[in-house]
């Protein structure tokens, strides 16, 4: 299959509202940001089509991306996600946090964050050694409810590695058993080491 982009024209040294009727024709979306500013977008593009625009770009001072199709955000991960993965309970756990939420209150979220594998060929490659050859892989998404999601927004470090082991069936049981271990011990420790001592205080307090 040949590799498609989705390509972004964007405000170079002049502004890119003026060849908004040459995108208009060439089905290029227009996408308005929080600050006010404009992009044009256009998804599975060729690589001829890419190179084209780049060099339309070149002409008239703009900013083109061009990202591999596979690294962008897709509009039907989720339900392609919860397709796969069905809750005979109707819930989902957070990868982050372990609770568990309904489905209509739980996100998917991506493990390794689409802005990142769109702007950094690093990211990707590091992506890939796990086996992960886009941002919608199945691999790189996880359940994780909607506090979580807002927090984790596009950081990566711990994130990843709380994604890949929340994400595990065994991990949420193996660590409440170790988690109860700690405290068993902990206690024991106590027991042994602290409470001769507060005996002792004790005794040097009545006497």
């Amino acid at each position: 299959m040949a590799q498609t982009y989705t390509v972004r024209i964007k405000n170079g040294t002049k502004s890119v509202k003026r060849c908004r009727i040459f995108l208009w024709w060439k089905k290029y979306t227009c996408i308005r940001r929080e600050n006010g500013r404009v992009y044009y977008e256009k998804k599975e593009c060729s690589r001829r089509e890419k190179n084209h625009m780049q060099r339309y770009c070149r002409r008239r001072n703009l900013t083109c991306e061009a990202v591999p199709t596979q690294y962008t955000r897709s509009s039907n991960y989720r339900s392609r996600f919860f397709a796969k993965h069905p809750s005979p309970t109707g819930k989902y756990r957070c990868a982050y946090c372990g609770k568990k939420k309904p489905k209509d209150k739980i996100t998917i979220d991506h493990i390794f964050p689409v802005h990142c594998m769109e702007e950094y060929p690093a990211v990707r490659r590091r992506a890939a050694l796990l086996g992960i050859h886009g941002s919608n892989d199945m691999k790189n998404l996880c359940t994780a409810c909607m506090r979580c999601n807002q927090k984790k927004e596009a950081k990566m470090g711990i994130w990843i590695l709380k994604g890949f082991l929340g994400k595990q069936p065994w991990y949420w049981p193996l660590r409440r058993i170790l988690t109860v271990i700690l405290v068993v011990f902990v206690l024991y420790l106590g027991r042994k080491i602290y409470m001769p001592v507060v005996c002792n205080w004790i005794n040097t307090l009545q006497k």
